[in-house]
């Protein structure tokens, strides 16, 4: 519920570009509706468990998750994290300016 009352707060403000907000379970949750682009991150699971801080329940949450491909397929935009913390940094930036472009031109 935090997310929608978020949502809705700054949706009525009109003071900012855009809300940027990360959402793992956002499709299970049914919360995609909210949002008027879905950036979904993307990263080969061997590489996520590595790099998860809950090692003891990795396989726990994942369980909780869709799949990734069914993720991607409903996603607007794809960053694919299989690389370096500065691989993802440029491609973050490179979608930001798509976003920016984008609501420029609404």
């Amino acid at each position: 519920n935090r997310i929608k009352k978020t949502f809705l707060h700054f949706s009525f403000t009109g003071t900012y570009s855009f809300l940027l907000a990360e959402v793992p379970l956002l499709y299970e949750a049914g919360y995609s509706a909210y949002f008027d682009v879905v950036v979904v991150v993307l990263c080969e699971e061997e590489m996520a468990r590595e790099r998860s801080p809950y090692q003891e329940n990795f396989s726990n949450r994942m369980a909780r998750m869709w799949p990734q491909e069914n993720k991607a397929m409903m996603a607007d935009y794809i960053i694919k994290n299989n690389g370096t913390l500065r691989d993802l940094h440029d491609e973050a930036r490179v979608l930001y300016q798509k976003l920016i472009n984008r609501g420029a031109q609404t």
